[in-house]
């Protein structure tokens, strides 16, 4: 039996998106990825999102990561402060941690509240770069205490 004119559901197909990324198939994810912007002129769900995003991260494709979250926030369908989050820590893998720093700033109370764990992926990168004294200071100055992981 066949379908004709009949589209999978947005949910059915966040559920790929994200079943793809879980399993570590990056060049389904992504394809599926547009497939659903192409459909449903929206992004996956969020969860969908920020498991091709972690994925992307993991896989070293920083660039591509930052692009789907810039996209995504474009369109305001799904990045949240764990997607945030998950492109700072890209960000900061590969020594760019300015720039991650400028995008916490940038995002600022766009569904984005820093919170210790962004400071400590910050002064993950810091650290590797030999510069921690300010941002344990500014982290201080914003009542944030830090936590084991931290130190």
């Amino acid at each position: 039996m066949k379908l004709e004119n009949v589209k999978p559901t947005h949910e059915a197909l966040s559920v790929v998106v994200r079943a793809y990324a879980d399993s570590g198939q990056v060049d389904q994810a992504l394809d599926m990825y547009y497939y659903v912007i192409g459909l449903y002129d929206c992004g996956p769900d969020v969860f969908a999102f920020n498991s091709l995003l972690a994925l992307l991260v993991n896989c070293k494709k920083i660039e591509i990561a930052r692009k789907l979250y810039d996209e995504m926030c474009k369109r305001g369908d799904g990045a949240d402060n764990y997607s945030t989050c998950i492109v700072v820590k890209g960000l900061c893998k590969e020594g760019k941690v300015d720039e991650a720093r400028k995008l916490i700033e940038e995002r600022f109370g766009e569904r984005c509240v820093p919170n210790i764990v962004f400071y400590n992926t910050l002064i993950d990168g810091y650290c590797k770069r030999g510069d921690v004294d300010k941002l344990f200071r500014e982290l201080k100055r914003k009542g944030f205490l830090p936590t084991l992981e931290t130190y």
